[in-house]
Order: structure tokens, then sequence, then C-alpha cells
């Protein structure tokens, strides 16, 4: 329901606390593992397009220049 209420599209994590009334005190985006490879060959920011998105002023097309592959034993570099 808080998803839809804020008219949320795309993965979100929503943070409840549960007591006489389940209350929403956090929402977030939470994108998968693949903005590791977005992030590395799309020339825009995606922080700068997700903001963008929310407010409907995203550009006609982004930039993608080049490849990414990694492994997930390479991710781990990114978790601690």
């Amino acid at each position: 329901m808080a998803a839809s209420a804020l008219d949320l599209s795309g993965r979100a994590g929503i943070d409840l606390v549960v007591g006489d009334l389940p209350r929403v005190v956090d929402v977030n985006p939470r994108p998968t593992t693949s903005i590791v490879g977005i992030a590395k060959v799309m020339r825009e920011e995606l922080a700068d397009l997700i903001l963008r998105a929310r407010f409907a002023t995203l550009p006609e097309r982004v930039t993608v220049e080049g490849e990414c592959e990694f492994r997930k034993g390479e991710l781990e570099v990114f978790s601690s």
C-alpha cells in the first residue's frame, strides 16, 4: 500500500515500525546489482536521472559507451 500511496514504480525498500498500527518510517530506491555495470557505461549520473524521473524531466535519451562485465566475487569489494 505504501508504494501505491507514494505512486512508486520499480523496486523500493520500505521500512515499517509495527506497534498499535504499522507506520512507514523510510522509503528508499532498491536498484539491483545491474546498477554496477550500468553506472560504468552510462555517461549520465544515475542519481540525477532518478531525481529527474520523479519530476518528469528525463532527457529523451542517455549515452551508453562501451561494455561492462563483472562476476559476483568482484562485487565483494563494494560491500565492505
